[in-house]
């Protein structure tokens, strides 16, 4: 215990934490800091990959941070302080370029597939899920460890809040469409990025509905759902959406409140005219039963009270045994005897 009055060099304080400003694909910047990379460098990696890039002061604060381990050797897979390091800040795969992490530098470097995995990643949609559709759509081959480190790389969304990430995507969205297209007027550049299927995907549900209607956003065929639990799924959703909008009582929550009671009740008209298949099966065994069963049937007590006469033979069925040895016989005796003599002509 330090003694009263005595005063604390400032070598020996505990530093305060710096402050990391949320950022979706910080263990991408922080690789390329630990990597030796200067301001200038990190930023062309950046614009290359269309990924917003962070300030000088950023990237300072990110620099004191990370302090590397003594004689740090990136590329040695037997150095214990540099893969204890690298272990933490999540950058093996990284460092060691392995398969999925080349995958995942792919996707990132490939708009299209790109904009389903984070789509997906946003939506919750299983990453085995997701590793299909890649590989019917784009011909992609990629595996569920790749996915899996390209959110946690590039878009990794797992540390932060829906309100934090709204505007972290917002930027990332507009940063893309600028690059394209430099001259985009703000309001054409605000409709773009609300029309984004990974800002539709933040607005959506975790739901199989949901993901089949940003799969169609983004030009895609979902897959077969059945009718009846598409029409079950609507009612919950028109349900909820009436209930917020009598529990929030806002200035326009009457109009929404009534607007939702007109679709809820147009879906119940639209379920009762949906019959699933477990159903549509008993409606038919039923009209075959109807068909085939018109009379009761009549029993043996029955009958005999009518004064018909009804045998009940008990005894086991006679069963034909089949003698291969008396067929063979008989077709020996055929052949023994002559054919008839032929009458002249």
């Amino acid at each position: 215990m330090k003694k009263p009055g005595k005063r604390t060099s400032a070598a020996s304080l505990t530093p305060l934490p710096v402050h990391r400003p949320p950022m979706l694909h910080r263990r991408w910047v922080e690789f390329l800091v630990v990597r030796g990379e200067s301001d200038d460098r990190v930023h062309q990696f950046l614009v290359d990959d269309v990924l917003p890039t962070p300030a000088s002061d950023v990237l300072d604060a990110m620099r004191a941070s990370l302090v590397l381990p003594r004689g740090f050797k990136p590329q040695s897979k037997t150095h214990a302080p540099t893969r204890a390091f690298l272990e933490k800040l999540g950058l093996v795969e990284v460092f060691d370029r392995n398969p999925e992490a080349q995958q995942a530098l792919r996707i990132l470097r490939w708009p299209q597939p790109r904009e389903l995995v984070e789509a997906a990643v946003i939506g919750g949609v299983p990453l085995k899920a997701v590793e299909q559709i890649l590989a019917r759509t784009f011909g992609m081959k990629v595996t569920c460890g790749a996915l899996k480190l390209y959110a946690g790389i590039f878009f990794d969304v797992a540390m932060m809040s829906r309100v934090q990430l709204r505007p972290l995507l917002e930027e990332r969205l507009r940063h893309a469409v600028l690059d394209a297209a430099p001259r985009t007027d703000p309001k054409e550049l605000r409709r773009l990025v609300a029309s984004d299927a990974r800002m539709m995907a933040m607005a959506m549900p975790t739901s199989e509905l949901g993901w089949a209607a940003v799969l169609m956003r983004l030009g895609h065929t979902p897959a077969r759902l059945e009718l009846s639990e598409v029409v079950s799924k609507l009612e919950s959703f028109a349900s909820i959406r009436l209930g917020q909008a009598l529990l929030r009582g806002g200035p326009r929550d009457d109009r929404r409140a009534e607007s939702c009671a007109s679709v809820l009740e147009k879906v119940r008209k639209i379920r009762e005219t949906v019959q699933t298949p477990a159903e549509e099966l008993n409606k038919r065994l039923t009209q075959f039963r109807l068909v085939h069963a018109t009379e009761p049937q009549i029993s043996v007590h029955e009958l005999r009270e009518r004064g018909d006469e009804v045998a009940v033979d008990n005894m086991p069925p006679t069963i034909a045994v089949w003698d291969r040895r008396a067929e063979d016989e008989g077709e020996e005796e055929d052949a023994a005897v002559p054919p008839p003599a032929m009458a002249p002509a």
